[in-house]
C-alpha cells in the first residue's frame, strides 16, 4: 500500500510514462474517420411545436445554462 503523497505521485507517474505515446507530429490518415457531407440537413420546427415541448418541461425541474426555470417558459408560452 502507498501512504505518501509523494509514493502516490510516482506510481502515476510510472503508469503513464508506460502508456505515453511521443508525438512524431506525423498523422496516420488511415486511422482518421472518413469525411462525410458537410452541410447538416435543415431543421423545421414551429411555434407551436416549441409550445408543445414548452408544456411538458416539468414544474420543478432544474434549471439549464441560462438560469431560467421552467416555469417561466410555461408561464409565459403562448
Amino acid at each position: 500500500m502507498l501512504y505518501s503523497d509523494r509514493d502516490k505521485a510516482m506510481l502515476l507517474n510510472d503508469y503513464f510514462s508506460s502508456v505515453f505515446t511521443i508525438d512524431n507530429v506525423v498523422i496516420d490518415t488511415t486511422k482518421l474517420p472518413h469525411k462525410v457531407d458537410d452541410a447538416m440537413p435543415s431543421i423545421l420546427f414551429t411555434p407551436s411545436m416549441v409550445v408543445k415541448y414548452i408544456k411538458r418541461l416539468k414544474n420543478n425541474g432544474s434549471p439549464g445554462p441560462d438560469s431560467i426555470p421552467a416555469e417561466f417558459y410555461k408561464v409565459t408560452a403562448k
